[in-house]
């Protein structure tokens, strides 16, 4: 059996980032198997186990998505601004899958920008410690 992380499975799921979806956990939002759980770290059984949020059950994301987005000048590089100002979330919002934006271009700045959904690829691509050369051109 191939245990997850209860926070790892809510963030590879879409319903969350990791950070966030320990404070669900914390909050006791989730229930696993029918129980409410609040402590970090418990490991699940990503396919046999029902996890529930919100009383909503949740099943894991098997696909996986990548886009590249011409992201124009005066868009703010994330998904949620609290300020309303013009986001990325303007352009994939509705979609029903949570993605992030792999690095980030300035607000007044344009060009490719990646979103994601798969967590391990974006690390791999944006973490300097994986060695991958970005070139701006400004």
């Amino acid at each position: 059996m191939n245990e997850l992380r209860l926070s790892k499975f809510l963030s590879e799921s879409g319903i969350a980032s990791r950070r966030k979806a320990e404070d669900l956990i914390a909050s006791g939002r989730v229930s696993v198997d029918g129980k409410v759980i609040r402590e970090q770290g418990l490991k699940i059984d990503p396919i046999n186990s029902k996890v529930t949020v919100d009383g909503e059950t949740i099943k894991q994301n098997h696909s996986k998505t990548y886009i590249a987005f011409h992201k124009p000048r005066g868009v703010l590089s994330t998904m949620s601004d609290p300020e309303g100002r013009d986001s990325l979330a303007q352009y994939f919002g509705s979609r029903n899958e949570r993605l992030f934006h792999v690095g980030r271009l300035d607000k007044e700045s344009e060009g490719l920008i990646l979103l994601t959904n798969d967590g391990h690829w974006a690390n791999r691509v944006a973490h300097p410690s994986h060695g991958v050369i970005k070139k701006y051109l400004v």
